[in-house]
């Protein structure tokens, strides 16, 4: 998926509008943020319905699927929706994954981020590590009393 966020062209000089790049960037960005709508969805296996109605829990105000439908699909001329980056947090709780989230991040704290997910799984590995040594290094308890007696003569 390509990473809109950090592809941004520089400001124009004061006095000056946004030029063809920074259009089309723009409309390349509200493409992508769609595109991850529509999958976070599809892959939580709920519907459009059933997501609107968690957020709308979450956020406590009406959040229809019409109104979903409406970020997801392509803009009509004069006719514009953004999904608010409030609602942000309740849209990845609600389909079970944080890809709108990440997608949002620069890419500095997305590798921060991916830095300490790494750091975490090593530690969780290397407690899985220590405890396989302890039980490799302790007396075998199972075994006790079960070996072969010798009879002295």
């Amino acid at each position: 998926m390509p990473d809109m966020a950090f592809t941004i062209p520089n400001l124009p000089p004061p006095g000056r509008k946004a030029c063809a790049d920074h259009r089309a960037w723009n409309v390349e960005a509200e493409r992508e943020v769609r595109k991850i709508l529509a999958d976070a969805i599809k892959r939580s296996g709920k519907t459009r319905a059933q997501v609107a109605h968690e957020m709308e829990i979450l956020l406590d105000r009406d959040i229809s699927k019409s109104v979903l439908d409406d970020f997801i699909r392509s803009p009509k001329a004069g006719r514009i929706v953004r999904f608010p980056a409030a609602w942000v947090p309740a849209f990845c709780q609600a389909v079970g994954n944080d890809s709108l989230q990440r997608h949002l991040l620069s890419e500095a704290l997305r590798s921060a981020l991916e830095l300490g997910e790494r750091v975490h799984e090593m530690g969780k590995l290397a407690i899985e590590v220590q405890d396989g040594i302890a039980r490799l290094s302790a007396p075998a308890q199972h075994n006790k009393g079960k070996g072969r007696h010798v009879r002295k003569a």
